[in-house]
């Protein structure tokens, strides 16, 4: 069958390790089966405990589909809160007879559609983020590892009561090229939720005033357009704050990403959060999620994850950028002011620029073939404007001179064949990973320095091709022993991180 949707009291599948005395339901021990044998293409569970945990992971072992009861029943939990804080806002109003009882119950009333359509939203992309994350599963292992790690180091997490891999069955995961399996990881979304909440009120998120932006949008339309001046004084305010940006986070970025921002940069957590929302907030994301959604039952599921990902990776390069770039505590309406303007230019410039190239990957074809908007097809170049923005600062040159030597550069030297050669380079261990992230750092660095160089250095009033052959005339011998070194790795069918490491290093010397 399709799908088994258990909407019951009791308990019917287990794991084949577990004894019916050990799931404790001795009234169905005459119905219960192994997770291995249930035949089910997908589970949805509408009751609580259907499925041991251990069941669910071995039911997940053999290509089922499910994730959790807390997961599938998670809308019943958002409307009971959406409940208690409406009557929480309105009842201060009803005490202070600016409101009737009657008056409030109706207002309650209207706004059924629209608090179910919140409470959906959050389940559809929480479901969302279980599946991408389980696509990238086996390279994350190692994320997955350090990250019950930190939960255990700070007392959150029992691995052994969450039926959580030990560190042996970790490493056989990752030496198979295996994964967590959906409950697995639903789990580590709640807990790594959890600890960012914790970590929000602890750093006096309600005093942010640029986090505190997201509070509206928890409420319904009617409460804030009636009452935008009586949020503030929510009683729950730093709460609901904390629980919308958590929930931002983990349903749209998955468990390790503020981890991952805190190991990379040592940065605090509330300065990861501050950089993530300013990136998506400087790139626009939320647009494209929504376009992006909007198409998702006419597009190839591989095509729509894979865009998705894409996106991911767009505001966790953004954010660690931003953290690195920028002085801390960082401030959002900051770096808003000081890049969103300009990114934006520069990514309405982009199609124009980005012409000249001679095909369309695969992939881009089959974003045109599904009839996305450009800036899909564009995606992999999104990190481009953070820097172009910068060089325009730094040069006083405008955006569109900064963009066209960027892309002009970057095309003569072929650096293109070095990214791709990069990402091509393993990355399921960690450190493997640093070191292909650290070398895409250090391309872009060597880029960038070049390109300050070229244009501090050459008459702008010239257009920005002649500048650069006025360039490359003067750095004739660099750019000749550059381009020797660039062909001899192109040459492998699959370059190791020291042949491109030393093309990489070759490209700093340019500047």
């Amino acid at each position: 069958m399709d799908l088994l949707w258990n909407g019951g009291i009791g308990t019917y599948v287990k794991a084949e390790s577990e004894t019916n005395v050990q799931v404790g339901d001795r009234a169905n021990d005459a119905l219960r089966i192994n997770g291995a044998e249930l035949k089910a293409s997908i589970v949805g569970e509408g009751g609580n405990l259907g499925m041991t945990q251990q069941g669910r992971i071995e039911y997940a072992r053999q290509g089922g589909l499910l994730n959790t009861d807390a997961i599938d029943n998670a809308g019943g939990v958002h409307s009971s809160d959406y409940e208690v804080n409406l009557k929480i806002l309105l009842d201060q109003e009803v005490a202070a007879q600016d409101l009737t009882s009657k008056q409030r119950n109706r207002l309650l009333a209207s706004m059924t559609d629209e608090v179910a359509t919140l409470v959906l939203n959050q389940n559809y992309q929480q479901s969302q983020i279980m599946s991408l994350a389980r696509r990238q599963s086996a390279g994350m292992i190692d994320d997955h590892r350090r990250l019950i790690h930190l939960l255990e180091s700070e007392g959150r997490l029992k691995r052994k009561l969450e039926f959580l891999p030990s560190d042996d069955r970790l490493e056989e995961l990752a030496r198979n090229d295996m994964g967590l399996t959906r409950p697995e990881i639903a789990v580590l979304l709640a807990y790594s939720k959890l600890r960012l909440f914790d970590q929000l009120i602890e750093g006096e998120i309600g005093a942010d005033p640029d986090l505190a932006q997201e509070l509206p949008g928890y409420f319904p339309l009617p409460i804030q357009q009636q009452y935008p001046e009586h949020l503030d004084q929510h009683p729950l305010r730093s709460e609901l704050i904390a629980t919308q940006i958590c929930n931002m986070i983990g349903n749209r970025l998955g468990p390790t990403i503020i981890h991952y921002l805190e190991e990379e940069t040592r940065c605090q957590p509330m300065d990861a959060v501050r950089a993530l929302v300013a990136a998506r907030d400087i790139f626009g994301i939320p647009a494209l999620w929504e376009a992006l959604e909007a198409e998702e039952v006419n597009l190839d599921n591989n095509l729509f994850s894979d865009l998705l990902l894409e996106i991911q990776q767009i505001l966790s390069r953004a954010a660690l950028w931003l953290l690195r770039n920028n002085d801390t505590p960082l401030s959002v309406a900051r770096m808003n002011g000081l890049y969103q303007a300009g990114v934006q230019r520069v990514l309405k410039e982009l199609p124009a620029l980005l012409a000249s190239e001679q095909q369309l990957s695969q992939r881009d074809l089959q974003v045109q073939q599904a009839g996305l908007a450009d800036s899909f097809v564009q995606l992999e170049r999104f990190y481009y404007p953070l820097d172009i923005v910068m060089l325009a600062h730094q040069s006083g040159q405008s955006e569109q001179q900064a963009a066209e030597a960027y892309i002009q550069l970057e095309n003569q030297l072929g650096l293109w064949q070095l990214r791709d050669h990069i990402e091509a380079l393993p990355g399921n261990d960690l450190w493997e990973r640093k070191a292909r992230v650290s070398l895409e750092n250090e391309l872009d660095r060597g880029l960038s320095s070049t390109i300050a160089r070229l244009l501090n250095t050459t008459d702008a009033s010239l257009p920005v091709s002649e500048r650069l052959q006025q360039w490359q005339l003067e750095h004739q011998s660099l750019l000749v022993h550059f381009q020797s070194t660039s062909d001899e790795v192109n040459a492998q069918d699959a370059p190791n991180l020291a042949m491109l490491s030393v093309a990489v290093r070759e490209l700093s010397l340019l500047h």
